[in-house]
């Protein structure tokens, strides 16, 4: 079973503790980092700003977790630590925020007067990509957008299409960017021939990357990332 210590930037977590007497020993005290073999820090960053950072302990008997002197910090600065007691539930939709004036790297520590661990994670580098030669294509009713990226760009990228014809006449159509090109559903049938405006606007995710671990492990959860700033590029296709 385990033990789990919850934090977050600016909110209290509680805490789960499942096993059997604590790490010195005795029954329902609390216990020193160091007493606990095998642990984990796990961080959750989803968007820009929730944030949660969870110290596992495994086969870790009952007790109150850790002791008094325990301490969190994010980028050095003191953050509250839930230490934790037997048999509380977490709660749900606690998570904390990443203050906007500390920007990353980011650095969770959890420690006390015996250890300290941490991990340090930020978000991948983010390049805007660049869209050329649109083809609209009304027999198939489909819209391919050529893509330049870095070859083995992490990045995700959705995109938002709005097809505006001549006469007013206008469609709206969502997509997942691939390695190479972007494919749009279209509905034009009956659209007067003539030239088509498209505005397509790139929606991007950098996923983290764990940039150091002073932990026995280290995980960041999968989703963990930023929502870079949006683009929008313009074009004018015939149809």
């Amino acid at each position: 079973m385990s033990t789990i210590g919850r934090i977050s930037a600016v909110a209290v977590i509680a805490a789960t503790v499942v096993g059997g007497g604590c790490g010195d020993g005795t029954f329902g005290g609390p216990a020193s980092i160091t007493d606990f073999p095998k642990k984990s820090l796990t961080v959750r960053h989803d968007d820009s700003a929730d944030f949660i950072a969870t110290l596992d302990f495994d086969d870790v008997p009952w007790c109150d977790l850790l002791e008094a002197d325990a301490f969190a910090r994010l980028n050095g600065r003191s953050v509250p630590l839930f230490r934790g007691q037997v048999n509380i539930i977490p709660p749900h939709g606690d998570d904390g925020q990443i203050p906007s004036d500390l920007s990353p790297p980011w650095t969770i520590e959890i420690g006390d007067s015996s250890q300290t661990v941490s991990a340090t994670f930020a978000p991948k580098p983010f390049t805007p990509v660049t869209l050329v030669d649109p083809v609209l294509n009304p027999s198939s009713d489909t819209l391919t957008v050529t893509l330049q990226r870095q070859p083995g760009d992490p990045t995700s990228i959705s995109a938002t299409a709005t097809l505006t014809a001549s006469n007013g006449q206008s469609t709206v159509s969502s997509s997942r960017a691939g390695e190479s090109e972007i494919v749009f559903s279209t509905f034009t049938k009956g659209w007067p021939p003539g030239p088509v405006t498209v505005a397509i606007v790139l929606d991007y995710f950098s996923p983290d990357e764990l940039l150091d671990c002073q932990a026995p492990q280290c995980t960041l959860t999968p989703g963990s990332g930023v929502f870079d700033p949006p683009t929008t590029s313009m074009f004018t296709v015939e149809l």
